[in-house]
């Protein structure tokens, strides 16, 4: 089959000497395909798939335009290197995304790392075979992806609630580097008194993207004056607890005139037997409130 097009941004195949990943993984799919792609620059606008429709542009309608085939195997060139599950592809690759985690499948069996909630902290992170925690012991466990974490970031890998309070698992390690992008493989150490057996497939750990700052070390001869000083482990422990100490402040009653030097203030001792208070209560109108306190 044949489908005929005059959809300007198809150009960008025959023009562009490097693809990005996506475009690769099209041309790809594309290619197993028994049809081809023409282009043919049109002098007409109209949607980009209806030119095939138009009965001015078929060859047995006499149709002459220029045309140029597109997306079949002699116009690209992918070369793909297959080694203990890593793959790379021989072209220059495009700037990477500062903002997005990138995940490449080293294995069909892969799982993309998922999300349990719109608001989870982590992504899951699925084992990719079958396997066995020893009690006490610990096990490294393939994911079959490799990773790409935005600029100003790293990865943490942490244990999930669910094995750590039921079966003792918890994850070793843990730190992927934002320039690391082979293989993401998982610690899991057993401090339980049981084995603990995963399935393909099985939820193992969550990855966390945290945010790090890239300070270079420098050397200096004084790190000043702290509270805690050279104080380590447990130090904290040891020194007498700092106790809050709060003052109560006694009740404070006053009636409030319109000239301020008649104001009168009173204790809570006075509240019980001073005649003052004692008497009827006494309404203030809000003028003399209002002139009272300017």
């Amino acid at each position: 089959m044949t489908v005929y097009t005059d959809h300007q941004n198809l150009q960008f195949f025959l023009t562009k000497k490097v693809w990005n990943q996506r475009q690769i993984r099209w041309a790809q799919e594309l290619t197993n395909y028994n049809f081809k792609i023409v282009y043919r620059p049109g002098s007409r606008g109209g949607k980009p798939d209806a030119l095939s429709r138009r009965p001015e542009y078929r060859p047995e309608e006499r149709a002459r335009h220029s045309e140029e085939s597109i997306l079949k195997p002699e116009h690209f060139q992918i070369s793909v290197i297959h080694q203990k599950r890593n793959a790379e592809t021989a072209l220059v690759p495009e700037k990477r995304e500062a903002t997005s985690l990138r995940i490449m499948k080293l294995s069909d069996k892969a799982i993309i790392p998922k999300k349990g909630s719109r608001f989870a902290a982590g992504h899951d992170i699925y084992a990719l075979t079958d396997g066995l925690v020893p009690a006490k012991g610990q096990t490294m466990v393939e994911t079959g992806i490799a990773m790409g974490l935005p600029e100003g970031t790293y990865g943490r890998l942490a244990a999930r609630s669910g094995m750590a309070s039921k079966m003792g698992i918890a994850v070793g390690g843990g730190v992927i580097d934002s320039e690391y992008t082979g293989e993401v493989k998982v610690i899991l150490r057993n401090h339980g008194e049981a084995d603990c057996v995963f399935k393909a497939g099985d939820r193992i750990a969550q990855l966390i993207v945290e945010k790090v700052a890239n300070a270079d070390a420098m050397e200096v001869d004084d790190l000043g004056t702290t509270e805690r000083g050279k104080a380590g482990f447990g130090s904290s422990d040891l020194n007498p607890k700092r106790s809050i100490t709060a003052k109560e402040e006694g009740v404070k009653i006053c009636f409030l005139h319109a000239d301020s030097t008649r104001n009168e203030f009173f204790s809570a001792a006075d509240i019980n037997h001073h005649p003052r208070l004692t008497r009827e209560r006494e309404k203030l109108s809000s003028a003399h409130i209002n002139a009272a306190l300017t």
